[in-house]
């Protein structure tokens, strides 16, 4: 199991529920948003010809788009 199962796993049985907590905005995110956004990434990199196996780097502060990365 990696993270995108276990993410699915979570979306699926607790929808709704908070998966992350942005203590700086107080923003929270739930479960399937979380499932969404990270989805719509990976599509996003695939359509701009990124590949499994492909290495990217990310330069960001502790937050939420970072952990969705």
């Amino acid at each position: 199991m990696n993270l995108v199962d276990a993410l699915r796993k979570w979306a699926s049985l607790a929808p709704h529920k908070t998966a992350l907590i942005d203590t700086i905005s107080h923003r929270r995110v739930s479960f399937d948003e979380l499932l969404l956004r990270v989805t719509r990434l990976a599509n996003g990199l695939s359509a701009a010809g990124f590949s499994k196996g492909d290495r990217i780097a990310v330069l960001s502060m502790n937050s939420i788009e970072y952990f969705e990365v």
